[in-house]
């Protein structure tokens, strides 16, 4: 990425959940669906694992820090949650489904390389 890029990632993740989309979709290529789908069954952070989409790999130092803040967020706003996604929102603390990205008010995700990111926290760009 260029200095550029970097800046215009850095103004739009601003959340801890965001900046661990960004980290695991930049340093892992994962995409906004197995992003979405990850659990806490999902993460080794002892040993420093990750499994996306089924594939088993050690966890990059910027998603592991990353991990690490949003969990601890995760644990102080839901505590009590029954969801084991990793990424959950107000609405999904409730329950165990997935998080959904936010396609209303003509805002969109596009395939851009933020779209990791944005289909993932359901902050998407407007056009």
């Amino acid at each position: 990425m260029t200095d550029a890029e970097v800046l215009a990632v850095q103004r739009v993740a601003v959340t801890p959940a965001q900046r661990l989309i960004v980290a695991l979709a930049a340093v892992h290529a994962a995409r906004a669906t197995a992003i979405r789908r990850l659990t806490l069954d999902d993460l080794d952070l002892s040993n420093r694992r990750i499994t996306i989409a089924g594939h088993a790999q050690r966890l990059g130092e910027l998603p592991h820090q990353t991990l690490l803040v949003w969990l601890a967020q995760r644990r102080v706003t839901w505590p009590k949650t029954p969801n084991r996604h990793v990424l959950i929102n107000a609405k999904t603390a409730l329950g165990t489904g997935l998080s959904v990205p936010n396609t209303s008010n003509g805002i969109c995700c596009t395939r851009a390389s933020t779209s990791n990111a944005s289909a993932a926290t359901g902050s998407c760009t407007k056009h």
